[in-house]
């Protein structure tokens, strides 16, 4: 099987390995700071919500779409199925690299950004698609990745 036209997977925020500039991406960017040893600034408050989800969880629910037997639905939605609080991901990329310093602001400027949290319960019955992996096992993932390429 494979995605008809008009069929898509749709996703949230990724956090996937990324070295070098990913400044247009607010959760891998707080990663690559951390491992350069750089302190970060944010213009969001540490309880700003979002969901998140590793690429490797992307990369099985595609696996998943292609295999299925039939996909009775238009889209499919792929996340964690929960949300986060910003300083909660902060806490697990503290607790893998040491030294990781994240300011938030406390008043974020002009507000919060929106937050989208996807219902996965679609892509779970359809797909069998669960999240294997949590803000810590994902940031711990990256680095054992990076470690075995030398990055």
């Amino acid at each position: 099987h494979r995605l008809a036209p008009g069929q898509r997977l749709r996703g949230v925020e990724q956090l996937a390995p990324r070295h070098g500039d990913a400044s247009m991406f607010v959760i891998p960017n707080i990663v690559v700071h951390a491992l350069a040893g750089k302190p970060i600034s944010l213009p969001y408050p540490g309880s700003q919500p979002f969901d998140l989800v590793y690429a490797d969880d992307v990369a099985d629910s595609i696996v998943r779409a292609c295999v299925a037997e039939a996909l009775p639905h238009s889209i499919y939605h792929i996340g964690s199925g929960r949300t986060y609080a910003l300083a909660e991901f902060c806490e697990a990329v503290s607790a893998a690299i040491p030294g990781a310093c994240v300011e938030f602001s406390p008043q974020a400027q002009g507000g919060t950004r929106s937050v989208w949290y996807f219902d996965i319960a679609r892509a779970g019955h359809d797909l069998g698609y669960r999240p294997r992996y949590t803000p810590e096992s994902a940031i711990r993932h990256w680095l054992d990745w990076s470690a075995k390429l030398g990055i």
